[in-house]
């Protein structure tokens, strides 16, 4: 079992050269890189341990080519039953964002789009889940719409099938020192703040507050 390194590359003193540069062109049939792994062991495929202090980026994709490929594509096929696709531990990086999308354009598809077939096996599985254990101050959801004037909804909601779950589950505890639900309105029109229409028929309340 050979314990020694394959390449070993030393470049600090050559600031100016490049470890790997490849030119990919033409109709390919084949990966340009390829890694086939199939070992066990608490090791890693790839590891990269920086301590740098530079500027540049530890990996920068820039994609400007009519490509209709994914720029990352992750699968889980039959063999993956656990593991995360994506772990983040900010730890001491206080001033960075574990993740930030900056969009522009007409666009014609969602900034994030979850679509999801999958059933759960119990009643915590659940599509987003955010567990605030620390004191905070700020708001744990912040959705603000800027200097355009938008027609979209802030949250909409559309239960379709979902005819045993509610649409919003608001449970409060404690001495509680402000509202539960508040809204602070200084816009003018003739618009409603609560707008309510009822076509189907129905038996339960509209309304139902019991002490």
């Amino acid at each position: 079992a050979s314990t020694g390194t394959i390449f070993a590359i030393n470049i600090t003193n050559a600031v100016g050269a490049i470890i790997n540069s490849y030119t990919v062109a033409g109709v390919r049939t084949a990966n340009a890189e390829v890694i086939t792994h199939s070992a066990s062991g608490a090791v890693d495929i790839c590891q990269i341990d920086d301590s740098g202090t530079s500027s540049g980026h530890v990996f920068d994709i820039n994609s400007s080519g009519n490509s209709t490929g994914n720029v990352i594509d992750i699968v889980a096929s039959a063999g993956k039953v656990a593991g995360h696709f994506i772990n983040m531990d900010l730890a001491t990086d206080l001033a960075g964002n574990a993740i930030n999308i900056a969009a522009a354009g007409i666009r014609t598809a969602p900034i994030i789009n979850i679509a999801n077939t999958a059933t759960d096996g119990g009643t915590d599985d659940h599509v987003i889940f955010i567990n605030q254990t620390g004191l905070l101050d700020s708001n744990l959801i912040q959705l603000t719409f800027g200097t355009n004037a938008s027609t979209g909804e802030a949250i909409a909601i559309s239960m379709g099938t979902n005819l045993a779950g509610s649409a919003l589950t608001v449970n409060g505890t404690g001495v509680r020192t402000d509202d539960l639900i508040k809204i602070d309105d200084d816009s003018t029109g003739n618009s409603h703040i609560f707008d309510i229409n009822m076509s189907g028929i129905y038996t339960g309340n509209v309304l139902d507050i019991d002490f």
